[in-house]
């Protein structure tokens, strides 16, 4: 029996005691363990949590600590010196063996270059003994002539972690035993876009209200900030500023998302103007160039009962909470991915819809990635009136993700009640159906019904075919799907696969494609087409060689999708 746990609040020591009895209620045996469940975070100075860390320009600790005291007024004792706002420290609570638990820090860059932090104890609580600080060889202020590498800085009230040419973040590891490491990083934030309505939900219409601020900008610096929304392009001088985007339209699945990119240096008006121009000019939407920082937030535009929706509100805050890059679509598929990961874990009895969608999202976040990518080396004018690929795969992602993970996030709320509350967000010809089988086979009488369970699954599974990716990725889109279809790679003139056949299944353990189910299956005369539903169910559930088959045989010896494995393609 495997038993998964999740740890809400931390506890030295959680009991778990499993007792075994016969028919009449007599005990035969039974076995305790017991949990360690700490709770670990980064605080800033001041002790409040945070999310992100700035690195310290080297040259300026440097500075401080070579300053000339015949030009400078210098306090002698380093526990008066004031700790710098960008420092963190590492807060561990409710550990069970303080003095067997050991915390490094390393650059995100050189995971490699770890070196141990010491820790102040109090009972079973650990906290930093110094302020961390990420130092950087590289100005905030983009200098114009780079800084000559010094000795690595020892200031004595800090314990400072130096990286040259790092521009990642700061890498936490904690080891308490031979078989318990947990990893956790801050990654460096560089700009950041705040909404007016700070959530992020409007009306088509409506007018967005945002402002963009450098973190710790220079002093005296030339900076050059530069906004998008729905491809409405502002440009302005400075370090911060309050923008608004008025009238704003209802993308075909709601998400949308503001970028804003920051240029600096003597030449940061004319680089922002060439920026704009390539990307008014048929580039894709620009998620990697040459800009001192970028930063993103998504929004999205819809109706009034699909935002009310508090399972809505809770599946979209864990896309947009503490991501300064949720508007990049490859950013915003990786936390789609990890709750469903996450689903899946945690339930892993009914939420079967859950692990499979986290393959096939880990499957469109790569086709995602790579698309935008391919398309930045060898810039392709999209068909005409269609989008590009990696549009139509990130309108796919979210629209599933919107249609179907808050159904589950109330599910594993409120149960069956909580699905039927949600009234028209639910399909009630399908969807509805598919959870009432999932609830009599988790509550049916002698144990779990694994076969109703799946069949509920498997209509949940039907209608976000049929009808979700039908209607947002598909349908709008039939020549760019005609064209993937029958896309046949070459080399040279030679062809080295049949078309059809780099539409591969996400599924670990099945290897067929989808033109080697399907193309056999067709008629004389009809052509394949992943945009068919017919086609597309029938690579699903075809009885031999079937992705839902596989699947079931995967689902049945795993019960967790381990998300690390996942996203280094450890399943392909």
């Amino acid at each position: 029996m495997d038993v998964w746990f999740e740890g809400v609040q931390s506890d030295p020591n959680v009991t778990v005691t499993l007792t075994v009895k016969d028919s009449s209620g007599n005990q035969i045996t039974s076995d305790s363990i017991h949990l360690n469940v700490a709770d670990f975070s980064f605080v800033d100075p001041h002790g409040s949590p945070i999310y992100q860390i700035n690195p310290i320009w080297t040259d300026a600790l440097n500075a401080a600590e070579n300053a000339d005291t015949s030009q400078f007024s210098f306090n002698t004792d380093p526990t008066q010196w004031a700790v710098p706002d960008d420092a963190a420290e590492v807060q561990l609570q409710g550990v069970c063996d303080p003095s067997s638990a050991t915390i490094s820090e390393f650059p995100m860059e050189d995971p490699g270059s770890a070196s141990p932090d010491t820790m102040n104890v109090s009972g079973q609580d650990m906290t930093s003994a110094e302020p961390i600080v990420m130092a950087d060889d590289d100005a905030v202020a983009a200098p114009t002539s780079q800084p000559s590498p010094l000795s690595v800085v020892n200031l004595p009230n800090l314990n400072v972690r130096t990286v040259f040419g790092g521009k990642a973040g700061l890498g936490v590891k904690v080891d308490l035993g031979p078989f318990d490491r947990f990893f956790r990083t801050l990654a460096v934030q560089k700009l950041t876009i705040t909404l007016d309505n700070n959530n992020g939900l409007f009306a088509p219409g409506d007018n967005v209200g945002y402002t963009v601020s450098i973190v710790n900008p220079a002093a005296n610096a030339n900076y050059q900030i530069v906004t998008d929304v729905q491809g409405n392009w502002s440009q302005i001088t400075g370090a911060s500023n309050h923008f608004s985007a008025a009238n704003i339209k209802a993308p075909p699945t709601g998400v949308d998302g503001i970028f804003a990119y920051v240029f600096t240096g003597p030449n940061a008006a004319q680089q922002a103007n060439q920026f704009i121009q390539a990307s008014q000019n048929g580039s894709p939407a620009p998620f990697y160039g040459q800009y001192f920082a970028t930063a993103s937030t998504a929004f999205y535009v819809g109706d009034a009962a699909t935002e009310g929706n508090a399972w809505f509100k809770q599946a979209w805050a864990s896309l947009i909470n503490n991501n300064p890059t949720s508007g990049n679509p490859i950013s915003r598929n990786r936390l789609i991915t990890q709750n469903y990961v996450t689903m899946y874990n945690t339930n892993p009895l009914w939420a079967k819809w859950s692990g499979m969608a986290a393959f096939a999202s880990y499957d469109v976040g790569s086709g995602i990635a790579g698309a935008t990518v391919l398309n930045l080396i060898f810039p392709k004018n999209p068909i005409t009136g269609e989008v590009p690929i990696y549009e139509a795969l990130q309108e796919g992602n979210f629209g599933i993700f919107a249609d179907v993970y808050p159904q589950f996030l109330a599910y594993q709320g409120g149960g069956l009640a909580a699905i039927q509350a949600m009234g028209a967000l639910v399909d009630q010809q399908t969807q509805l159906p598919g959870w009432q089988q999932i609830d009599a086979g988790v509550s049916a009488n002698g144990g779990p019904n694994l076969n109703g369970i799946w069949s509920g699954n498997q209509l949940l599974l039907q209608y976000e075919q049929q009808t979700i990716a039908q209607q947002k990725l598909y349908n709008p889109y039939p020549k760019l799907w005609a064209s993937v279809s029958a896309y046949a790679p070459t080399v040279l003139g030679f062809q080295l696969a049949p078309p059809g056949s780099i539409l591969a299944s996400p599924i670990p353990g099945n290897g067929w494609s989808f033109a080697a189910v399907v193309q056999p299956q067709l008629q004389q005369g009809q052509q394949l087409s992943i945009a068919d539903y017919n086609q597309r169910w029938l690579w699903v559930t075809d009885p031999n060689h079937g992705m839902l088959l596989t699947y079931e045989a995967w689902a049945g010896n795993n019960n967790a999708v381990d998300f690390n494995k996942l996203m280094s393609g450890g399943y392909l």
